[in-house]
Order: structure tokens, then sequence, then C-alpha cells
């Protein structure tokens, strides 16, 4: 009778044990996230890399909007992609999808001002590409 409950008690900490290890990468968004690659170019169609992208949820960036006010924020790499991942809490809870605004922004002087900008409607689990137009 020993052994059996002994065996029972290991099972159940085994399967436990295996079961609450997973991995925890932000990047993955099976878990009802989303996934948005933002591509910067310019007027000529060249990639720009190393360029902050600006992240707004539910906010349309106007010319009034501020680098400060962003969700999150991303350099574009040597191909000129910032690959935002977002999990659950970053998107509409209630809703089935969320609308995302992207920018770019220079400053001239001390004014800060928007190069480009772009929005996307993400739904859960669902991976999308975008671009950017910045001038030269």
């Amino acid at each position: 009778m020993k052994k059996v409950l002994f065996l029972s008690l290991l099972l159940v900490f085994a399967v436990t044990g295996f079961t609450s290890c997973g991995d925890d990468d932000d990047d993955d968004a099976s878990f009802l996230g989303a996934n948005v690659e933002v591509t910067v170019t310019n007027a000529l169609g060249m990639v720009q890399s190393g360029k902050t992208v600006y992240l707004y949820k539910d906010t349309p960036v106007t010319s009034s909007t501020v680098p400060g006010d962003a969700k999150k924020m991303i350099v574009t790499d040597a191909n000129g992609v910032a690959k935002f991942s977002l999990n659950l809490t970053e998107l509409n809870i209630l809703e089935s999808q969320t609308t995302l605004y992207f920018a770019v922004f220079y400053t001239v002087g001390s004014e800060t001002l928007v190069a480009g900008s772009t929005g996307v409607t993400v739904k859960r689990n669902e991976s999308k590409k975008i671009e950017v137009k910045i001038p030269l």
C-alpha cells in the first residue's frame, strides 16, 4: 500500500513539474498576443536602420503626438525592421481586435516632429507586416 501511494505521489510531482515548465520568451504571440513588423523606408524606398519606431494603442498619430506618450518603442535593425511582440495585456482585452499606430520622429532645433506614421488593426494571435515611409 505504501509503495502504491509513494509511486502515485511521485507521478503527480513529475507530471506537475513537466507541465509547469515552459518557454517564457516575450516574442511569442501564441497566447492571444500579436506580432507586428514595421519596416521604415525613406522616399527612395531604401530601408532605414537605427530609427526608433514608437507604438501608440488606440490613439492616432497627429502633429501634437509626442514620443513620451508611446506605449512601446523599438529601434530598427540593419534591415530597417522593428519587431513588436505584444502580449494579451498590451492589446484590448474586451475586444477581439486592437488598432495600433506607429510613428517615427525627427528633431529640428528644439521641436520634435512626426517624420512618418501608419496604423494597423490586429486581432489576437495575428502577425502583420507594415511600412512607415519617412522623408530622406
